[in-house]
């Protein structure tokens, strides 16, 4: 009770002090608000570890900041604080919210102020020395007579010792004169003297002429300490000296004319600080030597304006505000390019590795200063810049003309070696590299990534033919920089005398004009030497013979001699290299393909017995051909599998297995008599489905020759027209996936597949049928023995025959898997337009009529 009582009568006091009486109708609703709100927050304290972690972020930030003395002054009183106060998180807490900026304004020397002064003793004083022993006795002032030994007869004075201050000292018949010198010679502290000078008020102008300050305003330009103008040696600022004055100008006007100079004096002394600094970048020195130049041009006319002055040929009136004038028209352009390079510079200043910003920089203030129209600054830009970007671009040129990285130190360049023992098929694609920066973008300036790819490739076609071709002295004594000397001439007269086109459109176009003159030969010599040696043709014509039957006699011999290894060793045909013996010499013998490139590879084996249960359509489905080809070839199908035209390759193997299936059931069929009429229905039912299976695996065969055929033709055209390597591997891979479309072998077209496929298994099924019907027909003619199929157990026919019923049933399911696959290709082609797969829809329409 005695709490709330104490609480109610402060807070009646507080309303009261604010302005509203007692008497007031709201006075009592105002206590009642106020002292609910004061149990509602009885027990809010301030957080002292919230506190401490803000004034330790506090502390880092001077730190980073480069204020280590505030930040340890700081510390070093917090661990002064009494900790036994249990207000001291509040005090803490409320010091922080009424700091103001103390980053930049605490002044470290003001806390010295602060501080309680130490404890002096009092000096000493002549009454406390004569307190206990007074001067007032007799003889106190007498001069003492020296005896005969007493020390005072000596006659050799050691002229290092300072002899003590006396009355016999200060007389004038001293003997000594020189001791008597050192004992009144002092020798002043010139740095204590001149912070006592400093720290008085400066009360006393100093009247100088105003030629004086003309000729300290001209040093202090170039860099030079004066009397009028001092120096920050830390950050490299000009301040004014206010001691100095001109009789005949008010005081005002006189600094805030010295203020100006200062301020230009200031930002000059930045670019020659910055200029001094070592830099390991190439093209960051050459930016600094160039600037060196403009700086030493300005020196020059610096003197030239002196000289007016030093050796007047005609009257001249001294003026510091013509100085001023003549001063800002000279350093107009050094000025705005320290501006420049302050800014490259604190945009990631702790980035010493990437310097590109400078160049971005300097290219956009180019861009910038011809559009205000400023000539002179526009010259004095340009030049920095372009002296930056010719060292930039001299390893851009060597990579261009002759295909060769610049050394592993500089780690600037924006394409690096990613594999050096890159396998020779993969090296267009993998070995070499694009350097990337932290946005994602290439390692280079921003004004310059629009020609990266451009660059990439031009260097790449070089490098790859100097793998290509073994007489790589070709490329390393072509010149690499004359041509980029004149690019960057005609780039700095072109922005000098046209003020319509921008310097990015004009830079552009120099620079494109360059590429184009140095290092486009590379993809144009790259694709000659491809189609000229003959590579390429030979390659993808061989492709035609081996993988399409486009000679159909090899290919069907090839593919008889699978067949009656088939049917004679069913349980183990599927022999890699008898298959591979095979292709070498049947489809090998053509010209155009090298019968050692050839190998055949089972996939999908599992074992002789799985392989025996399966179909022999499927089983041909296993088989995969491969060809060898050249290193520059596999750069270009970035494959050595060939997958879609090894999955091409087996289904014209299953398509001549069907033909070759339903062409024994008809060459083995004796002539019928006149009384066909006579014949049972499933006789006619099983003439009728041989009939439409032979249509149906005859329009498939055709699709196939000539649409692979069609998309060979087009592909070869557009190599021929192709500008590089990447253009002729997207070439390549548009082809792939028209074949995949086109003979439905894609993924998503797997349905329309498999029904193709089940189809060619009902020409195999229809043959156990066809014995079942003809029982006496094999074995009572005489067949060849590379195609009897009858070699196959009658059991299994038997067995399949079970699973899939008559001939009725497999034309039912026929006519089904026709229907379906016809629906599939009319979709497909109305979606995709593939004229190809409407013809094939179209034929198979007319067999269903």
């Amino acid at each position: 009770m005695a709490h709330a009582a104490r609480n109610g009568e402060l807070v009646e006091k507080l309303i009261t002090a604010s302005g509203l009486p007692k008497i007031n109708p709201r006075f009592k609703a105002t206590k009642e608000k106020t002292l609910r709100g004061l149990k509602d927050h009885n027990n809010a304290r301030t957080n002292q570890f919230a506190v401490q972690d803000r004034y330790d972020g506090l502390a880092e930030k001077f730190t980073v900041r480069n204020r280590e003395d505030l930040s340890d002054a700081l510390q070093a009183r917090l661990k002064e604080l009494p900790t036994q106060s249990k207000w001291l998180p509040e005090i803490l807490a409320l010091l922080q919210e009424l700091s103001d900026r103390p980053l930049e304004k605490t002044n470290i020397e003001d806390l010295d102020a602060l501080s309680k002064p130490a404890d002096i003793p009092p000096q000493l004083s002549w009454n406390d020395i004569i307190a206990d022993d007074p001067l007032d006795e007799d003889g106190v002032w007498d001069d003492i007579e020296r005896g005969y030994h007493s020390s005072g007869d000596d006659n050799t004075i050691d002229v290092d010792d300072e002899p003590t201050t006396s009355t016999v000292a200060t007389s004038v018949d001293e003997e000594d004169p020189e001791a008597l010198a050192k004992l009144r010679l002092v020798t002043p502290d010139e740095g204590a003297l001149n912070r006592v000078r400093d720290s008085l008020p400066g009360t006393v102008k100093q009247p100088i002429s105003e030629l004086v300050l003309v000729r300290e305003t001209l040093m202090m330009l170039r860099g030079l300490k004066t009397e009028v103008y001092r120096l920050n040696e830390k950050n490299g600022d000009f301040t004014v000296n206010f001691d100095v004055a001109l009789s005949p100008a008010a005081q005002g006007t006189l600094q805030r004319v010295c203020m100006q100079v200062a301020h230009i004096g200031s930002r000059l002394s930045f670019l020659r600080k910055w200029t001094q600094r070592t830099r390991e970048t190439p093209f960051v020195q050459s930016v600094q030597s160039a600037s060196e130049s403009h700086l030493s041009t300005l020196s020059l006319s610096l003197s030239e304006l002196e000289q007016r002055y030093v050796t007047p040929k005609k009257n001249t009136v001294v003026s510091i505000v013509d100085i001023r004038a003549q001063a800002e028209k000279l350093t107009q352009p050094l000025r705005y390019l320290a501006d420049v390079i302050e800014h490259a510079e604190s945009i990631r200043p702790n980035l010493s590795k990437s310097h590109f910003e400078l160049l971005d920089a300097l290219f956009n203030a180019s861009c910038s200063t011809q559009m205000c129209g400023d000539k002179e600054t526009l010259e004095a830009i340009i030049a920095v810049f372009l002296a930056g970007l010719k060292t930039y671009l001299r390893p851009i040129g060597v990579w261009v003309t002759t295909g060769t990285l610049p050394p592993a130190s500089e780690g600037e360049f924006f394409v690096f070696d990613n594999n050096a023992n890159c396998d020779l098929g993969k090296v267009w694609h993998e070995r070499w590299s694009l350097r990337t920066s932290v946005d994602g973008g290439p390692l280079m300036p921003h004004f310059m990534r629009t020609f990266s790819a451009k660059v990439f490739a031009q260097g790449k076609a070089k490098a790859f033919l100097k793998l290509l071709d073994s007489r790589t002295s070709d490329f390393a004594t072509e010149p690499t920089h004359t041509g980029l000397s004149d690019f960057l001439q005609t780039l700095d007269a072109q922005v000098k005398s046209n003020d319509l086109l921008p310097v990015d459109q004009l830079l552009e176009d120099s620079f494109t004009s360059w590429l184009e003159d140095s290092g486009s030969d590379g993809a144009e010599t790259l694709l000659a030497k491809l189609f000229n040696t003959g590579i390429l043709d030979k390659t993808f014509d061989s492709q035609q013979y081996a993988f399409f039957a486009k000679d159909g006699t090899l290919f069907q011999q090839f593919a008889e001699n699978v067949f009656e290894r088939m049917w004679r060793r069913p349980e183990s045909w599927q022999d890699s290299f008898m298959l591979t013996e095979y292709a070498q010499s049947t489809l090998g013998t053509r010209n155009e393909i090298e019968d050692r490139s050839l190998s055949i590879h089972i996939t999908g084996s599992e074992g002789t017995t799985k392989q025996v249960a399966r179909p022999m359509v499927h089983q041909l489905g296993d088989l995969q051909l491969r060809m060898a080809m050249p290193w520059p070839v596999l750069n270009i199908t970035r494959s050595s599998s060939l997958t879609t035209h090894s999955a091409i390759f087996a289904l014209v193997l299953q398509t001549l297995y069907a033909q070759t299936l339903l062409r024994i059931h008809v060459s083995t069929l004796p002539p019928l008599s006149h009384r066909t009429s006579t014949l049972p229905q499933q006789h006619r039912t099983a003439f009728l489905l041989n009939w439409k299976l032979t249509w149906f695996v005859n329009a498939l065969h055709h699709h196939i020759a000539s649409s692979s055929a069609n998309l060979h033709s087009a592909m070869m055209t557009e190599m021929q027209a192709a500008d590089g390597i990447d253009s002729m591997s997207a070439i390549w891979s548009e082809y792939e996936r028209r074949l995949q479309t086109a003979l439905l072998l894609a993924p998503n077209l797997s349905p329309i597949k498999e029904a193709l496929v089940g189809i060619l298994e009902m020409c195999e099924q229809f043959a156990g049928c066809w014995n079942q019907l003809f029982p006496g027909l094999a074995s009572s003619t005489n067949r060849p023995s590379t195609i009897k199929p009858a070699t196959r157990s009658d059991d299994n026919g038997k067995s399949r025959n079970d699973d899939h019923g008559d001939a009725r049933e497999l034309l039912r399911q026929f006519d089904r898997s026709l229907s379906f696959v016809k629906a599939g290709l009319r979709g497909l082609s109305r979606a995709g337009g593939d004229a190809a797969l409407e013809t094939f829809a179209e034929t198979l329409e007319a067999n269903t009529e």
